[in-house]
Order: C-alpha cells, then sequence, then structure tokens
C-alpha cells in the first residue's frame, strides 16, 4: 500500500507561481492544491483540510492575514508558510507564532520544502526569515 502524500494547500494569485510550487510539492513528496484567491481555499475546506498551508501575504480581496484570521475564528489550527514579495510587511510577531513560517520571494527550493517540512514537524525548526 503507497503512504498518503500530505495534502498542502497553496493560495497564491499569480498563475506561474501557483505551477511552479505545485510542480515542486509533487517532487517533494506532497499533494498539492491550488487558489488564486483565500476566499476560493477557505470554500475548500467544507471539502477537505490541508496538512499545511502555503500563503501569499498580498493578495486581491482577502489578503493573507485576513485568511489567517479567518482560519483561527473557524478554530483550525493549520501550520502556515507565509510567502511575500514585499519588504514592508510587518511581519515580525508572525515569525514568533507556532505552526507559522515567512519566506520572502524569491525564496529557493530547498528553503520552501524545509520550511514546510519544518511547519509540519517534520524537520527540525529553522530560522527562514531573508
Amino acid at each position: 500500500m503507497t503512504p498518503t502524500r500530505p495534502y498542502i494547500a497553496l493560495v497564491d494569485d499569480e498563475a506561474p507561481v501557483c505551477v511552479a510550487l505545485s510542480r515542486l510539492l509533487r517532487l517533494g513528496g506532497y499533494e498539492p492544491g491550488a487558489f488564486s484567491s483565500g476566499e476560493a481555499f477557505l470554500e475548500s475546506l467544507q471539502i477537505r483540510r490541508p496538512a499545511g498551508l502555503i500563503l501569499d501575504v498580498q493578495l486581491p480581496g482577502m489578503s493573507g492575514f485576513e485568511v489567517r484570521t479567518r482560519l483561527r475564528e473557524a478554530g483550525e489550527n493549520i501550520p502556515i508558510v507565509f510567502i511575500t514579495a514585499s519588504e514592508n510587511v510587518g511581519l515580525s510577531s508572525v515569525r514568533a507564532e507556532t505552526g507559522v513560517r515567512l519566506l520572502r520571494k524569491p525564496f529557493s527550493n530547498a528553503t520552501l520544502l524545509d520550511a514546510i517540512g519544518a511547519a509540519l514537524d517534520r524537520r527540525p525548526q529553522a530560522d527562514y526569515g531573508n
């Protein structure tokens, strides 16, 4: 029997980013699910809950932080890896949270896979903030 691959949701409004990161996740042993908005991801929770979440901070409509707030309000404790291209996003409090990581774009494939592994308690935690 083949072991189940952990399902990782990916929320980013840039289609090329979703395609590239979905491929990387598959190669890393995960089952990806890509969403172009926070709203679409939150609706998907009615069908399937991910083991982890890669979440862009700056999304049209609901921001990544708003998605995190909605998850908390719903009692969901999904480990999150935030990704952002912004240097000006105030994320110092995010780094202190359990189960949350922060990566600044561009990041290496290995860095993302390591962050996901750490968020899922599969690898030792490291400092991923660039």
